[in-house]
């Protein structure tokens, strides 16, 4: 009697736990069917395949393979949007972006993070930690591209250099580096023997992004225009030495528009006559008779007779040469 009585005692918590067992299943089964997620978590599967998701996602950005990281974190992120890890797969998202140099995605990604359940207790280390990713990534994407035109500068890629340094200053108007940027534009144009372009880069610099610029860099920047300048002229020179006299023509009457006052008078005068004794070697005579008459009329040749003489002897030759 006792043995059976036990079995039905048995029998009755056995009934009794089922019961409470389908009371809860009742309970939460609406839950379980708002998502396949919640339904596999419930099972014990499908927390399991989400970890090793993530895990995988998080073992390719490890291994530097940020396009296949960013493909998994999405896929993650489709499949388990309510999962608590969620957030840690936006993040991921948003860091393997920046990896592959798309920083206003990844910024834009970051931004995202706090859309995804977060835990209280981590609530404001997260809103805190992706703060500074975000800063990171704003900052990174204005130095990394000045970086690499920096490099095409260092390794004499001079023109892309140049380039590069004008379309990061066009996309990137409110960086620091800009006077940086602007000052390199003229470094690479004077490396390139582009003296004209060398000095606008370096005025450009000093009337735009002064402010950017401490006192030794402005100091910089004006011994690099007179470096321009005095580069100019003396290209001019080399072109007549060559025996190139319309180059030195060209190149001298350029300097002196672009340049007035900049040569003291018995400067301007060595230019002035050495266009003249150009336009003589080219055998053009009313250019010389002309700039022989400016000559006289502006300068004093009392401390040089012998160039006032051998001025007159081209002069005259080409007189002699026009009446005959």
């Amino acid at each position: 009697m006792n043995k059976k009585a036990g079995m039905n005692f048995q029998m009755v918590m056995l009934i009794a736990v089922l019961f409470f067992l389908a009371l809860i299943l009742v309970s939460v089964w609406p839950y379980l069917m708002t998502t396949k997620d919640n339904f596999l978590a419930f099972l014990g599967i499908g927390d399991y395949q989400a970890k090793k998701l993530l895990n995988q996602a998080d073992a390719a950005f490890d291994s530097k393979e940020y396009n296949e990281a960013l493909e998994l974190y999405k896929k993650f992120l489709d499949k388990y949007p309510n999962n608590p890890d969620a957030y840690r797969a936006q993040l991921g998202v948003a860091k393997s972006y920046k990896e592959l140099g798309e920083y206003d995605n990844a910024i834009e990604s970051y931004n995202k993070v706090s859309s995804y359940p977060i835990h209280p207790k981590l609530k404001s280390k997260v809103d805190e930690m992706v703060k500074l990713y975000i800063e990171n990534a704003k900052l990174t994407s204005e130095v990394n591209p000045y970086e690499e035109a920096k490099k095409l500068l260092d390794e004499g890629n001079y023109q892309e250099a140049i380039n590069k340094f004008e379309v990061y200053i066009k996309e990137h108007p409110d960086s620091s580096l800009l006077a940086q940027a602007q000052i390199r534009i003229g470094e690479s144009y004077f490396k390139l023997g582009d003296y004209i372009n060398s000095e606008k880069a370096y005025k450009n610099a000093l009337e735009n992004y002064v402010n950017l610029m401490s006192e030794e860099q402005k100091a910089t920047v004006q011994t690099m225009i007179e470096s321009s300048i005095n580069s100019l002229f003396n290209l001019a020179k080399r072109e007549f030495d060559r025996g190139n006299y319309r180059g030195a023509i060209n190149r001298f009457e350029t300097f002196l528009i672009e340049h007035p006052g900049y040569l003291a008078q018995t400067d301007e005068f060595e230019v002035d006559y050495v266009i003249l004794e150009s336009y003589y070697n080219l055998d053009e005579c009313d250019k010389v008779i002309e700039k022989g008459d400016k000559i006289v009329t502006e300068y004093s040749f009392e401390q040089a007779p012998q160039t006032r003489a051998k001025l007159d002897n081209l002069v005259n030759d080409c007189k002699a040469k026009v009446a005959s």
